[in-house]
């Protein structure tokens, strides 16, 4: 297995002890973790830790979510991005950092853009799987 290949598939453990190292380093305590086992892929898939986490963001209980990697977080794109970074109703935005894609959200651009590859690998993978089950 290609070394890429195998640090997009650690285990949730894995994950976790990896945004507990990099919350360390940078003076971050770790208040809660939020793990969503739901298929990504799946637009009627559940949840609820994802929003939990979101909502705690929001409200100001974290000043940020950690995520291993920008598909990891959502495969929604840029929009599920841009909602926790520059929200519509004008609150303070949120901090998202994205260990293994070395990305912070002070580099939105660079987010907006993870973010659409993700969306765009989920569609076509949704794409395939379809017509797999249609032949």
């Amino acid at each position: 297995m290609r070394e890429d290949a195998h640090r997009r598939e650690q285990s949730t453990d894995t994950q976790e002890a990896s945004g507990r190292r990099w919350a360390d380093r940078n003076g971050y305590t770790v208040r809660h973790v939020w793990v969503d086992l739901a298929s990504g892929y799946k637009a009627d898939a559940k949840h609820s830790d994802f929003d939990k986490a979101l909502a705690a963001l929001r409200n100001r209980e974290t000043s940020a979510l950690w995520c291993y990697m920008v598909d990891r977080f959502s495969r929604q794109g840029a929009r599920a991005v841009l909602d926790v970074i520059d929200p519509a109703d004008g609150t303070e935005p949120g901090r998202l950092i994205f260990e293994y894609d070395n990305l912070d959200s002070a580099n939105e651009r660079w987010i907006l853009n993870r973010a659409m590859e993700a969306k765009e690998y989920s569609d076509q993978l949704s794409a395939r799987t379809r017509d797999t089950k249609q032949q």
